[in-house]
């Protein structure tokens, strides 16, 4: 053995390295031996490679043998360090990686004449199994099983080579030098305190710890067969595989046996030997055990899972323990508090109070199901850094945390987000009233008390009413919600051929580091943080990597970040999530998602209540809550309320560091007042007027539609005319329903708009020398109206056309002047009505020479205003897969201050359909091509209105 203190630093090793690039090919054949020598040259020879060109190829950047004295000589070496695992910090230590019986197993040496020296049946059963021409050969095999020094070449030198020919003989010229150099006896001491065999045992000393409960200085020949055995095939050891590993340590005995190491006698008595085996030695306690099992996937992803294995590295995680302390405490309270108990002393994992716990609000008696399960995760949104990562579930049961669980109503923000980029805008009206039968399981459920009828966008989502989410889902289309997921980094959904809206309440698939990563987006206005993993960004649990010598080997300190959202739309969605009182119809106030600064929240629950969600944000911090109800029972008693109680906690002690500041508006987006629930311009007969946000470009132009004063006469209840008695007439509010909506607003007990108008008394047509006969009664009329009928006669003098506004107008405006020629069914004159709106009286007045004066009144409805036309569920130059998409819906949008007379959809100039009222769309079967689709809406005085989109159809 070497010197210690001549042992090769680790800069030492570096600048030995760089050397050998230098001089690759000049090692010198010398230090092998003779034998060596000769041997290295005939498999030079056979493969091809005796030139100097081919040993330079082969030489170069060789590691130094020198390299395993400072892998492996006590007390130092790195191989024999395990690796660490600290907080954010560096100061808490989270886990070691090693088996806890073996951290008190030193090495020992092969040397028959050491002290602490192996028992000869390990060296016998090693050899004899393993390598039998260890004392013949010149360190390496031309073929067959690899020799021990072979072995060590591969794992320790050569172990981020790819296997191939070059890797063979670099690692056969290595075991010729490490034989030579070192000699025989400290290949194989090496050899024996390194090898793997199995749970983290490295070295047949710990082996010995953690299987037999021994040194391996006392193995007897059937416990030497069981660890060799072991060594060959470190997952089937007596944990794991305790048949096949006491199968396996029979073959060695075997192989022993006729190769004439012991007899066959020998080889019948150790095999007929009991084994006293101990258990497994559980793990230290940890406050984050399933954090660091993360961690040391992300590390092993970055530097190899063998490497960590073998040990030496400290590794610096993302966890912050103290909230990690306090999250995990407030957790078990949590629990305890829902199987109806409590843990009024309750502490942290390292005895100090257990704060966030006191912030847990109490739980109303509706939501105090007995949970089984609940997991939580909380990340820094900024860098997409895991600070948190709470798994109570159950053992043998899956966590969201790892597998995937139905995300159910937490999906609606990303319909909602999809929508948005259709033009939709947190104050478009949506309608919470019956979709389907009941009894259809595509019909969304109700998930609350009743239906809440006409509301902004807004409302709909922060108070989970499905039907809303599932008519705004096929309007804006599954491809296009799907393709918002997966800019949320939500792949599985992604992923979802599915052109229905049941994932909203069932199926589905998510993690919860998915879903708090999606909201982490959305906190951070758009930008995603994290690790980069090829095309994708993830969450990291790993800020940096060290090995032994301190030498930085990973970094992830400084996070990447690139933008996969428009600032505008994420503000949108922001906005809307963070409105306390939206939520106060269904939560009530104050509630938990209200944490005393901006916050944006979602729950989310399943239709069979086996799981509930609790997700937000704030600007600093993105945090996410599920509890599950694992039985088997039709029906679960997870509810969100519960979810929430413990996410209200986490954040609210999780915040304490940070200013409670809110999102900044984009300049892109603008606030307007609007008219509730409508979302256009307010009128005066809006109830209520709010602030609403827009993107630039997408604010409402048109007035409120949804209200509208009518007059009515008070005894009929019928529509008001010109001719009612002004004492009669009695102007009332009332909602305008679209038809889908009249049953809901039946059973709600709105008042219904009457429809008729009230009786025309017969004096009021008594005139036959005075008459209007175009525009007819109670028509609706536009731009320049032609008026037809009959100003004539006896003692006809002159006649006047007026107009006055509303049904008994205190001002007449004269039309034209006044003319003297009779005239009989005919044009009376022209009246121009841009610029005004609503009902107004058209006169005729006749005066004849008695100075009598004969009146014709007629009632029109003059509407200037076109419609608003807007194409759901396709955008400008969308290309559409047909394969996918088989069959498209082509929907329209249609609104008008008054009424939609008809709507045409037009397909590359051709007629395709029309219909006369709301749901405007039509099934149409796609074709491969390229198309124009125009709808064209047409209002009841004859205006248009279009909406034109090109699209594509592929194969």
């Amino acid at each position: 053995m070497s010197d210690p203190a001549r042992r090769p630093s680790v800069p030492l090793i570096r600048a030995l390295r760089r050397k050998r690039r230098g001089r690759g090919a000049r090692l010198p054949l010398r230090r092998l031996g003779r034998g060596s020598a000769l041997a290295l040259t005939l498999a030079l020879a056979l493969t091809g490679l005796a030139s100097a060109a081919g040993y330079a190829w082969l030489t170069y950047d060789l590691p130094s043998p020198e390299e395993l004295v400072l892998l492996l000589d006590s007390p130092g070496g790195m191989a024999r360090q395990p690796t660490r695992l600290y907080d954010r910090s560096g100061e808490h230590l989270l886990l070691i990686l090693q088996t806890p019986a073996a951290a008190n197993a030193p090495p020992l040496s092969a040397d028959p004449q050491a002290a602490d020296r192996f028992a000869p049946a390990l060296i016998t059963a090693t050899l004899g199994s393993e390598d039998p021409g260890f004392w013949s050969h010149p360190g390496f095999t031309l073929g067959g099983a690899p020799s021990l020094a072979q072995h060590l070449a591969r794992t320790l030198l050569l172990s981020e080579e790819p296997p191939g020919l070059r890797r063979d003989l670099r690692e056969r010229l290595l075991a010729a030098q490490l034989t030579a150099r070192y000699g025989r006896l400290q290949v194989l001491t090496w050899y024996l305190n390194s090898a793997d065999y199995g749970r983290l045992a490295f070295g047949a000393n710990a082996a010995a710890h953690v299987y037999l409960g021994k040194s391996a200085r006392g193995l007897t020949l059937a416990e030497a067969a069981l660890l060799t055995a072991i060594a060959q095939a470190p997952a089937i050891n007596p944990f794991d595989a305790p048949a096949l590993a006491q199968e396996r340590a029979r073959a060695v005995l075997d192989t022993l046996a006729q190769r004439g190491y012991i007899t066959p006698r020998q080889a019948e008595q150790a095999a007929a030997a009991p084994l006293t085996l101990v258990p497994p030695t559980a793990p230290p306690a940890s406050p984050a055990p399933e954090f660091a099992q993360r961690a040391l996937q992300e590390a092993a992803a970055s530097i190899g899972w063998e490497h960590l294995q073998r040990g030496g590295y400290r590794i610096r995680t993302t966890l912050d323990y103290d909230l990690q302390l306090q999250a995990q405490c407030a957790a078990q309270v949590f629990l305890a508090r829902l199987g109806g108990g409590d843990l009024p002393q309750a502490v942290t994992f390292d005895g100090a109070p257990c704060e966030a716990a006191r912030l847990l609000p109490a739980l109303r008696s509706a939501a105090l199901p007995e949970v089984p399960a609940l997991s939580a995760l909380l990340q820094d949104p900024r860098t997409g850094q895991i600070l948190v990562w709470v798994d109570e579930t159950p053992a043998g049961a899956e966590s969201p945390l790892e597998g995937a669980r139905s995300p159910g109503t937490l999906l609606t923000p990303v319909v909602y987000l999809a929508a948005f980029t259709r033009g939709f805008a947190p104050a478009t009206l949506v309608w919470d009233i019956p979709l389907g039968s009941p009894e259809d399981p595509a019909s969304p459920p109700l998930l609350d008390s009743a239906y809440d009828g006409p509301m902004r966008l807004r409302n709909a989502l922060a108070n989970d009413d499905l039907p809303p989410a599932v008519r705004i889902f096929y309007q804006t289309g599954a491809q296009t919600v799907w393709r918002t997921a997966a800019q949320l980094g939500l792949r599985s959904l992604a992923a979802e051929t599915s052109p229905q809206a049941e994932a909203l309440w069932r199926g589905g698939a998510l993690t919860l580091p998915e879903i708090v990563h999606a909201f982490g987006i959305l906190a951070n206005r758009g930008l995603e943080s994290g690790l980069p993993q090829g095309t994708e960004i993830r969450s990291t649990a790993v800020l940096d990597i060290r090995d032994r010598q301190g030498s930085l080997v990973l970094d992830n300190t400084s996070p990447a970040g690139r933008p996969v959202l428009d600032e505008g739309l994420a503000y949108l969605l922001t906005n809307t999530l963070s409105d306390e009182p939206a939520r106060w119809r269904t939560l009530g106030h104050p509630n938990p998602l209200e944490i005393g600064r901006p916050a944006a929240a979602k729950l989310g629950q399943t239709v069979d209540r086996h799981d509930a969600w609790s997700a937000g944000y704030t600007p600093y911090l993105s945090a996410g809550v599920w509890v599950g109800d694992l039985t088997a029972a039709p029906k679960g008693q997870a509810t969100p309320e519960a979810a929430a109680a413990l996410w209200h906690a986490l954040m609210q002690y999780a915040s304490r560091p940070y200013p409670a500041d809110a999102w900044p508006r984009p300049a892109e987006v603008s606030e307007v007042q609007v008219c509730d629930p409508s979302g256009l311009l307010p009128t005066p007969e809006c109830p209520r007027v709010v602030s609403e946000v827009f993107l630039n470009g997408t604010e409402p132009t048109h007035a409120d539609t949804l209200f509208r004063k009518l007059a009515v006469n008070r005894e009929t209840g019928l529509l008001a005319t010109v001719y009612t008695p002004p004492a009669l007439v009695e102007e009332r509010v009332y909602m305008l329903v679209p038809p889908e909506a009249a049953e809901w607003a039946a059973q709600a007990g709105l008042p219904t708009p009457p429809e008729a108008y009230d009786t025309i008394p017969p004096e009021a047509s008594a005139a036959p020398g005075a008459r209007i006969e175009a525009p007819e009664n109670f028509a609706y009329v536009r731009g320049e109206v032609p008026i037809r009928g009959t100003a004539a006669g006896e003692g006809f003098v002159s006649y006047r056309l007026q107009a006055g506004s509303g049904l008994n107008p205190q001002e007449w405006l004269q039309i034209g002047e006044a003319r003297s020629a009779p005239v009989e069914d005919g044009l009376l004159g022209r009246w121009d009505t841009t610029g005004l709106e609503g009902i107004y009286a058209l006169q005729l007045v006749v005066m004849r020479e008695d100075q009598h004066v004969d009146f014709a009144t007629i009632q029109v409805t003059v509407d200037n205003q076109p419609p608003q036309v807007r194409i759901l569920g396709l955008s400008e130059g969308e290309r559409i897969s047909q394969q996918e998409r088989p069959q498209l819906l082509l929907q329209a949008e249609v609104s008008d201050n008054l009424q939609v007379s008809e709507v045409r959809f037009i397909l590359n100039g051709q007629p395709l359909e029309t219909r006369l009222q709301a749901p405007y769309q039509v099934a149409w079967q796609s074709r491969p091509g390229r198309y124009t689709l125009e709808v064209v809406a047409t209002d009841g005085a004859g205006n248009e209105a279009k909406a034109r989109l090109y699209f594509e159809v592929t194969r």
